[in-house]
């Protein structure tokens, strides 16, 4: 094609878990057990699940691991590692690591599956390994059992919380910004003209519009506030020429929940 040294593959999803895997996961993610942490694990902050997997009753289990073993750089560091490699020990990326033989992995997902399995497989062929978390709350709330030769770390917050948290060398933290937030650099490159977005959107020229940007599982009520903009503007109450924009989650896209606005011009 026409980047002839890019080669993309679909990997097997990973296998599912013994019990003795999930009960070293349990135990290695609540060596972090910050305020967040708290609040997931007593009143829970999804709309459409009941707090902790309705396991509330684990939350002094999980401050117990927090603040016993959470406060030894030991575990974190060696033990949760070492351990990791012996437990999650199926390799199900090993095929791919004999037929590329990387010199340098990056891992754009560390804190979650399948990342820590491919990090670890670079782990077991001393292969060096450049590691992000891909969000900026993935660092604050559980912890990662596997770590990078060098983290990138989107901001100061988060290079801070790397080191606190994860027990991170400060060297080994490099503060790199939001990658997506790149294509702004080159604004008259990347951001379309009014006109010609209007055309790409099929709105009239002139037109103007709200954007509502979901909360997916956040806020199940969410039809009722967009029905309600929806018929505001029908009523005239923000003037002409306005519509209503809706941006989806980006990960949980909903059909049900938007269905309210089917046939709505």
């Amino acid at each position: 094609g026409k980047r002839p040294n890019v080669r993309i593959e679909a990997i097997q999803r990973m296998p599912k878990r013994t019990f003795l895997q999930n009960a070293f996961y349990f135990f290695y993610s609540f060596l972090v057990f910050t305020s967040t942490t708290k609040l997931l694990a007593t009143f829970g902050a999804r709309a459409d699940a009941p707090p902790a997997g309705a396991n509330r009753h684990l939350y002094i289990a999980k401050a117990a691991i927090a603040y016993t073993f959470g406060k030894i750089p030991f575990i974190k560091k060696r033990a949760v590692p070492w351990m990791y490699k012996r437990i999650f020990n199926k390799r199900p990326y090993r095929a791919l690591f004999d037929a590329y033989k990387p010199d340098l992995v990056f891992i754009s997902n560390l804190a979650h599956f399948p990342d820590p399995e491919i990090a670890t497989e670079a782990k077991r062929r001393n292969i060096k390994t450049v590691g992000m978390a891909s969000n900026w709350d993935h660092l604050n709330k559980y912890f990662i059992p596997v770590y990078a030769d060098l983290l990138l770390a989107q901001n100061a917050p988060m290079k801070e919380e790397a080191i606190q948290f994860h027990n991170y060398d400060a060297d080994k933290v490099t503060i790199v910004g939001f990658p997506r937030l790149d294509t702004y650099v080159n604004v008259e490159k990347s951001v379309d003209a009014k006109p010609e977005f209007f055309k790409q959107a099929g709105l009239p020229d002139g037109s103007r519009f709200i954007l509502f940007i979901s909360g997916s599982v956040y806020c199940l009520d969410e039809p009722v506030i967009l029905h309600k903009i929806s018929q505001w503007i029908q009523e005239g109450f923000f003037g002409p020429n306005m519509y209503l924009m809706v941006r989806p989650y980006p990960i949980r896209i909903e059909k049900e929940k938007y269905k309210v606005l089917e046939g709505n011009p």
